[in-house]
């Protein structure tokens, strides 16, 4: 999977057309590995952690965009 990962992350560095399905394939292994982040931690204080993390960035991508 770490290997699926690191292939996807170089094709689109390949491809001569900037296109966003290129970076279609990093989402599968990517989904998962983040998945796993949430799941097999022992302490469970760094999920929680990486999921008020992501919600803060979300609002505050969401405001600038907003404002922008």
């Amino acid at each position: 999977l770490l290997i699926f990962l690191l292939i996807s992350i170089v094709i689109p560095f390949l491809n001569t057309q900037p296109a966003f399905s290129f970076w279609m394939f990093t989402a599968i292994p990517l989904s998962a590995l983040a998945a796993a982040a949430f799941l097999y931690p022992d302490r469970k204080w760094f999920p929680i952690v990486i999921h008020w993390g992501l919600v803060v960035l979300a609002a505050v991508m969401a405001y600038f965009y907003i404002t922008k």
